[in-house]
Order: C-alpha cells, then structure tokens, then sequence
C-alpha cells in the first residue's frame, strides 16, 4: 500500500514537473501581446505603388527618409528617454530576445513604453532591461517639450503655476513660450525659463530632413508640391513654419498629399499648444474628393443653425478644403497610438481666418476600421432590428461632419460677448488649460451629429439614411470607448450616450441580452442640447466648470460596462497596426 502510494506520489511529482517545465519555457504573455492581439494590421495602400516609375521611387525614398527623421525626433518628443529605452531594447533584438523584438514592433505605434489605450501602464516587463535603464516611469504631463525634475522621487513635468508665474514677472517672453515651436527649457543659471526654437533645438535632424525634402522636390512634378517641399525645408532651417502653412493650404487639389512637421498639440498638457512632429504621405482620391465638395458652401447654414446666440460666434473663417485621401505612409505623431480618421488643420485660428482650413479625410483608413473594428462591434450592442443600418458611407459622413465642426462655432472668447472688441479677445483654449483641448473635442463630436441631423430635416440628405446616422454613431460609441477613458472621443461617447440614456431616447433592451434599441423620434433633441452644452462651455470659458460636467457625465454606467466586458471578452480588434507596401516596394524597413 505504502509504496503504491509512493509510485503515485512519485508520477505526479514527474507529471507536473514537465508541465511546469512546458509552461517555464513558454514567454509569458505581455500587456504588448495584449494589445498587439486587438491591432488589425492593415495596409494603407494605392494602386500605384506598385508600378512607381524610377523617379517616383527617389521622390518616395527621401519623403520616407524625412519620415524616419520625424520619428526621431518625435520620440524625442515624447520622452527624454525613449533614446535610451529604444537603444536597450535593440541590444536585446539583437541577441535574440523576441520579447523586446516585440516591444519595438509595439514602439512603432506607440512611441513609448506605455499602452496606447492605457495611457498610463507600462508595457516593459520587470527585469528585462539592464539594471542601469530607469523602468517604470511616468509619461511627463508636458512631455520633453517642458523642464522636467525629480520630486518625491518621481521625474515629473515643471508646474504650470512655475511658468505662469515667471511669464507674469517677464511678459515679454510670452509669445515666444506660448509659440507651437518652441522647446522650454531652464535659463543657465537655473533660476528662470528660455524658449528654443524648434529650428535650433533640434538642428541636426531638421538639417538633414530639409536635405531630403530638397531633393524630394527635384522628382516632383506638381508646381503646389515642389513649392511645398522647398518652403517646408526652409521652415525646418528658420523656424517660419507658419508662413509655409500658406504654400500647404494651396496643396489641397494635388494629386500627392503630404502632410509634413509640426502640426497637432497632442504631446502637450501643460499648456496645450506645443506641436509634435509628424508625417503623412498619400494620393488624392478623386471621386472622394469629388463628393465632398458640396460641402464647402453649407458654412453659412451650419453657423446660422447653431444652437447658441449668434452673438457667441462673431468670426468668420474661410470655407475649408476638403481632400480625401489614400494614405500610403505615417511617421511621428502622425502614426502614433490609434490611427487618425480625418483632420481639420491649421490648428491656429488667425491663420484659419486668413487663409482658410484644409479638411483631410483619410479613406483607407475609414475602410479599414469600419470593416475591422465597428461593424464587428454592431452583433453585440445593438438591438438586431438596426444591424442592417450599420454603414461606412455614415461611419464616414461622422468623420466628415466632425472635422467639419472645428472650424464652427466659437472662434475667438471675448471677455464681453455684448461688445466684443479684436484687441481683447483671446483663443478659446487660453482661459481652459486642461480641458480646453477635450471641450473642442467634445464640441466637434457633439456639433457634428447635430449638423448631421439639420442635412437631414432640411432635405440636405435623404431622411432614410437618418437610421443608418443613429445606429453608426451608437456603435461608434462602443467603438471609442474601447481606446480607454484617457481618450477624448471616450469621454466624450459616454457624455453623449449618457444623455441619450437619460433621455430616453437609447434603452438597454433585456430582451435582446442588454442590448442598445433607438428610440429615433427622441434622438434629436438631445443631439441639440448636447451641442448646445459643448458651445456654451467655451463662452464661459471656466476650466473647472468644464471639469465638473465631464466629471459628472463622461461615466461608463453598469448597463454600459456589461456590454464592454462582452466585447471584452470576444477578443475583436480595438484599432489598426499599420502596415506600409511602399516601404516593402523601396526595400525599406517597417520599424523605428
């Protein structure tokens, strides 16, 4: 008995010894493998890469060459140590290790060693990097565009009460520190603050990309473009980004679209006006564009049609240009994190009323999510009688309208919207220092849907189509809140469907499992009120209040996170991994 026992005893201490030995040898699985696993790849792609003549490919060669740069210098950008983390993680590559070959494949998208849904969680795994690498560091509220130091042990950004009150004691300095294109740093001395332009700060690397986008221009025949190419070039040696926004405008009808430096203020929460640099290549889809452009004249509608005084939005801008685009490569802040749908840029109000907006619109891009991320979504949040108005012809007229909305509604704060007087007003965001950039968020999506439904009462769109704009904008709630409530767009589809709960006009349906069912006739009154609420927030112009109403609204409710954790749980994609053909075709790398 005792040594039947024993034999028992012993077969099972072998057994699990080779399956423990099995699991040791398996790597485990990673926040990277997590995320990796929910990023689509896709190609952002044009049919005529793969016939590029031999003067396209040098053309597309130094492009891609300034792209690389515009890498480098945005992960400079983003943390003074991504370099160091970056080289460590290559010495590893090098030697075999495929968790930090994997890492640097997430790297390419993320441009740090933080989730790109998480904003906070560190995605390198304890001990595998050297003992001298620092690990498990914060990302610095102003970036590496800000003095940063170390207090209470934690390397934390400058306060912005510091630099507001050095700009109080030498408001000379005011301009420069508050340009998108300057770098902050402390004076010699330590006791005070200087601004470095971009141009000087980051010399050597702009240097070599304006060698390459000169001669970029030698193989370019669109006049816009070659113009383009040789003022952005000069910008990168003088720092005159502003006057070369002018030849980039006038870029809308080519056939190449390029979208090349400094242009979102997404790396910057101390003041929010810093610029990140980044790249876009692609072609301009014709018949997109094309279909589009009956847009242009409808500026005038929209702001008459606006849900607040008209004494709130004084400004005028110029009509937008709308290009549609098939992109084929990103670099930078460009590429960073979830991959953009579509942008309203110049960001600079002044330069807006001057010389206009270009609205672009990125199609392979919508595709690719419509089909990889939110129709997927639609089987488990909606109640099955609106699964056939899920649509990307409305996925995409969400993306239109939203970019659209930017360039409406409040332009300029006045302290005195009775009398406003130009010499005092200010930018919108100026007074709101940390939610100034979420409320023009919150503004161009709730804006946007309440834009959307005037096209369709007014017979601007065919009112049978309204089903398809409700039941996409619900699953595109789902859709956002997946990015992770660090995200605007999640705020801001919790805002919104939170209003629409509240409302009645979405009910969590028990006879469908909890899913959404739209109650059409009571949708438009809270898209209205939602808009009303976003314009009305940047006339008051008070950062808390606008802290106080995302607070109270922008909530994921229980009825909500159920249908999260079924998402969750079936493992569908959160966003795309780009993949670039061009680069394969040009015999260059797809990594940083």
């Amino acid at each position: 008995m005792n040594r039947f026992f024993y034999r028992v005893v012993l077969f099972l201490s072998m057994l699990v010894f080779v399956v423990w030995s099995q699991i040791a040898s398996q790597p485990a699985k990673t926040i990277v493998d997590r995320d990796l696993a929910v990023l689509a790849r896709h190609e952002f792609s044009h049919e005529r890469i793969g016939a590029l003549s031999q003067d396209e490919k040098k053309l597309f060669y130094h492009l891609i060459k300034t792209g690389e740069i515009m890498d480098e210098i945005y992960l400079d950008q983003v943390h003074p140590l991504n370099k160091t983390w970056v080289t460590a993680l290559q010495s590893l590559k090098s030697a075999g290790d495929k968790t930090a070959e994997k890492i640097l494949e997430y790297f390419f998208i993320s441009f740090g060693p933080w989730s790109v849904f998480e904003k906070e969680e560190w995605i390198i795994p304890d001990r595998l990097l050297p003992q001298w690498v620092p690990v498990n560091i914060p990302r610095l509220k102003g970036y590496n565009l800000y003095p940063y130091e170390t207090r209470d042990g934690i390397m934390q950004s400058v306060s912005i009460k510091e630099l507001d009150n050095w700009l109080k004691s030498n408001p000379q300095d005011t301009d420069a520190f508050k340009s998108p294109f300057t770098v902050i740093r402390r004076s010699a001395d330590q006791k005070g603050f200087v601004a470095i332009p971009y141009a000087v700060y980051y010399k050597k690397p702009l240097t070599e990309a304006a060698w390459h986008l000169e001669q970029a221009a030698l193989y370019v025949s669109e006049a816009s473009v070659k113009t383009l190419l040789t003022n952005k070039a000069e910008a990168f040696r003088t720092n005159n980004f502003y006057a070369t926004d002018v030849f980039w405008v006038k870029t809308h009808d080519a056939e190449l679209q390029l979208l090349i430096g400094p242009y979102e203020e997404s790396i910057d929460e101390i003041w929010g006006v810093k610029r990140g640099f980044g790249m876009r290549i692609g072609f301009k889809d014709q018949l997109g564009t094309a279909d589009l452009q009956t847009y242009k004249s409808l500026e005038a509608q929209f702001q008459a049609n606006l849900p607040i005084d008209a004494k709130y939005h004084p400004d005028k801008q110029k009509e937008p240009f709308f290009t549609v685009w098939r992109q084929i490569y990103t670099a930078g802040d460009s590429r960073q994190g979830v991959q953009t749908l579509g942008q309203k840029l110049t960001n600079d109000r002044k330069f807006t009323i001057e010389h206009g907006a270009r609205q672009s619109f990125y199609r392979n891009s919508q595709d690719g999510k419509c089909e990889k991320t939110l129709k997927p979504l639609a089987n488990l949040v909606l109640a099955s009688e609106h699964l056939p108005d899920v649509a990307c012809d409305a996925f995409f007229k969400s993306t239109l309208h939203h970019e659209y909305a930017h360039a409406l509604g409040v332009v300029f704060w006045y302290p005195d919207w009775d009398n406003p007087d130009p010499k005092t007003r200010k930018e919108v965001n100026d007074n709101l220092p940390t939610w100034g950039g979420k409320l023009e968020e919150l503004k161009a999506d709730t804006l946007g849907c309440y834009n959307q439904q005037y096209m369709f009462n007014a017979k601007l769109e065919d009112p049978a189509r309204q089903r398809q704009m409700y039941a996409t904008m619900v699953v595109g709630f789902f859709r956002s809140v997946r990015f992770g409530m660090n995200s605007s767009y999640a705020l801001n589809a919790m805002i919104m469907l939170n209003h629409l709960v509240d409302a009645g006009a979405v009910i969590f349906d028990e006879n469908e499992d909890g899913r959404i069912r739209i109650i059409a006739d009571k949708v438009a009154a809270v898209l209205k009120d939602n808009a009303r609420d976003a314009l009305m927030l940047q006339v008051k112009n008070n950062d808390a209040a606008v802290g106080d109403y995302f607070t109270k609204w922008a909530v994921v409710r229980p009825q909500t996170q159920k249908l999260l954790d079924r998402i969750k749980d079936a493992g569908l994609p959160r966003d795309l991994y780009p993949v670039f053909p061009v680069l394969k075709e040009l015999g260059l790398d797809n990594d940083l």
